[in-house]
């Protein structure tokens, strides 16, 4: 299958049912949390962050309550025998300062690394 580069890949799964007390966010079938839409053309950025490995569960709850609605994706990938995690969140610039200023609030040992365009 060919798609062109401004081609969102949605799977068509079913949604898992809601837990008891969700918010407003739909539960999503695992597959469907990954969307690979280009940020370019929405004038996104890519923001890295380095946390503690414990600390993976807050940021995205934290990012998730600041701007979930504005957040595509999360990666996460174990560095340093996965003590430490490095993050990439798309964002916009408007969602970028919001995620920076809870996450320095919430989280003072994160480290922020390169914001660059997506």
């Amino acid at each position: 299958m060919n798609h062109t580069a401004s081609t969102c890949l949605t799977h068509a799964r079913p949604r898992l049912p809601e837990p008891p007390g969700a918010t407003s966010m739909a539960v999503l079938h695992p597959a469907d949390r990954i969307m690979r839409c280009p940020l370019r053309e929405e004038g996104g950025f890519m923001m890295h962050i380095i946390i503690d490995a414990a600390l993976v569960t807050e940021l995205r709850r934290l990012v998730m309550s600041t701007c979930g609605d504005m957040v595509s994706f999360m990666r996460i990938q174990p560095i340093a025998h996965a003590t430490r995690m490095k993050v990439w969140l798309p964002l916009s610039k408007p969602a970028i300062d919001r995620v920076m200023a809870a996450v320095m609030r919430s989280l003072p040992g994160a480290e922020f690394g390169r914001i660059t365009p997506a």
